[in-house]
This record gives structure tokens, C-alpha cells and sequence, in this order.
């Protein structure tokens, strides 16, 4: 179990730095556009990318930061009380499968919408970069998360699979 554990905590903080990268460079480009570019359209595809990007950055620094030492107290749980690591690792992993299906419906959302306002023919540029930007938080955002998903869903089998 503790190998199972361990490849589980290193993805969450591979991948937070990959939500770090994301929300960065979003960052990055939502400053440059609102200070460079006078276009409206840039303008509105700043809005989306800035404000998640930010949570992204916040949120990908909050998992890495707080990740090793997860681990080392969830080992020492698992080696001391093994029944008690399983009854409250998967009471976590519930809360944690429940986050993700929270964090789908609003990324298919922004998805929807932001398709939506980037296709709407006769719409002014600042919502058509509104909608691009939804869109590509969108669409960079569901399928991190749908890998996430599906790893915590081998990491729940694992731990259910224990005697």
C-alpha cells in the first residue's frame, strides 16, 4: 500500500506543477494584454485567464507546498493504525471525488459559455475574448482533472482493496 500511496502523492505534485505553470502563464499573458494591447477582444480574453489563473497558481503551490508532509503523516498513520488509515483515507478521497465533480460542471461551463461567446457572430470583441478565455481555462482545466480523477479513482481501489 505505501508504494500505491507514495505514486499517488508524486502525480498530485507533478501535477501541481503543472497547475503552478498553467495559472502562471495566464497570469503572465493577461498582464501583458492588458498593458500592451488596447484591443477589446484581448481585454476580454484577459478576465478569464488572470482570475483563474491565479486560483490555478494559488491552488497548484498550495498541493505541492503542503504534499510531503501529507505523505509522511499518512505512512506513519498506515504503519501504526491501518484500519484507521483506511477508514479516514477514504472518507478524504470521498471529499476529494466530490471536489472533482464540482470542478467539471464549472469547467464545462466555462466551456459552454465561452464557446458560446467566441462563435456568437455579431458579439463585440470584449466578449468574444471574454469567451475565448473562458474557453481555454475551459479546456485546459477538464481534462487535468479528469487525469486527477482517474488517478484518485486507482488510489480509492487501492486502499479498498486492503485487508
Amino acid at each position: 500500500m505505501l508504494s500505491h500511496l507514495e505514486a499517488y502523492f508524486a502525480a498530485e505534485r507533478t501535477e501541481s506543477l503543472v497547475f503552478m505553470g498553467f495559472g502562471l502563464c495566464a497570469f503572465m499573458f493577461s498582464v501583458f494584454a492588458l498593458w500592451r494591447w488596447r484591443d477589446p477582444l484581448f481585454k476580454g480574453m484577459a478576465i478569464p485567464l488572470l482570475v483563474v489563473g491565479l486560483i490555478q497558481a494559488a491552488v497548484g503551490a498550495t498541493i505541492h507546498a503542503r504534499t510531503e508532509a501529507q505523505v509522511t503523516a499518512l505512512k506513519a498513520q498506515y504503519q501504526a493504525a491501518p484500519a484507521s488509515f483506511k477508514t479516514e483515507e477514504l472518507a478524504r478521497m470521498k471529499a476529494v471525488g466530490s471536489g472533482f465533480t464540482v470542478y467539471k460542471g464549472i469547467e464545462v461551463l466555462f466551456i459552454v459559455v465561452g464557446l458560446l461567446l467566441a462563435l456568437k457572430g455579431d458579439a463585440h470583441r470584449f466578449w468574444r475574448g471574454l469567451g475565448v478565455g473562458m474557453l481555454v481555462q475551459g479546456a485546459l482545466m477538464l481534462p487535468a482533472d479528469l487525469v486527477a480523477e482517474d488517478r484518485a479513482d486507482r488510489y480509492v481501489r487501492q486502499i479498498e482493496a486492503m485487508p
